[in-house]
């Protein structure tokens, strides 16, 4: 594994989990029980946009 990321509840429950190969093309996105493989372009493109909105002003 190259890559792995949990996002947990306080509880336990994972809620989110990014998981990335060694030589496989595609990274493994579960939000709870619903799982998708992204190109490994499309990966880079959603973590974009989730950055993009993390650094927005909230107010």
């Amino acid at each position: 594994m190259i890559a792995s990321f949990y996002l947990s509840t306080v509880t336990g429950e994972e809620l989110l989990t990014v998981q990335a190969h060694d030589r496989d093309p595609f990274v493994t996105l579960t939000i709870r029980e619903h799982s998708i493989d992204l190109t490994r372009d499309e990966a880079r493109k959603a973590a974009d946009a989730l950055r993009a909105c993390a650094l927005t002003d909230p107010s």
